[in-house]
């Protein structure tokens, strides 16, 4: 008889098991339908948009430009101090919404990094650079260039 009980012990807990895996199979399946549905981004589910948006032959970057008092103007290449500025591309962002004392502190501390003098520099210019892109692989072809932020120094 003792046999008999933990036979059907053992049956229960394996429908038991089961049940609860299927449940929990079809909640999983239901939530990323759910959320494909939905077209959210809820880390780490997601619509899974990454690979499905449109892809232009276009491309914009924010560069800031030393403009001096002639009017001469001087790239500011900061690629070559990511190491020492975090994250260059949303601090770039973050920069038209700074307050101006913060965006001089900021413009200034970017030109002493690659070596330009704050003093020979009138304003600094945060431009919108787009792009077309060459679909040969060759280098970008800049189409045109906005003034987003005038930084006086």
């Amino acid at each position: 008889m003792q046999r008999a009980d933990r036979t059907e012990d053992r049956e229960r807990s394996r429908r038991s098991r089961a049940t609860w895996g299927r449940l929990v199979t079809y909640g999983l399946v239901a939530g990323l339908l759910l959320v494909a549905q939905l077209e959210t981004e809820w880390w780490p589910v997601t619509s899974f948009r990454l690979f499905s948006q449109v892809r232009t032959d276009r491309s914009t970057a924010l560069q800031l430009v030393a403009v001096d008092a002639g009017g001469g103007r001087t790239p500011v290449q900061l690629d070559d101090v990511t190491h020492r500025v975090g994250n260059v591309v949303q601090q770039l962002e973050l920069l038209r919404e700074d307050p101006p004392e913060v965006q001089r502190a900021k413009a200034t501390a970017w030109l002493e990094l690659v070596d330009l003098d704050p003093a020979t520099v009138e304003r600094v210019d945060l431009e919108r650079v787009l792009r077309r892109l060459d679909p040969d692989g060759g280098p970008a072809a800049e189409v045109g260039r906005t003034v987003v932020a005038e930084i006086p120094l």
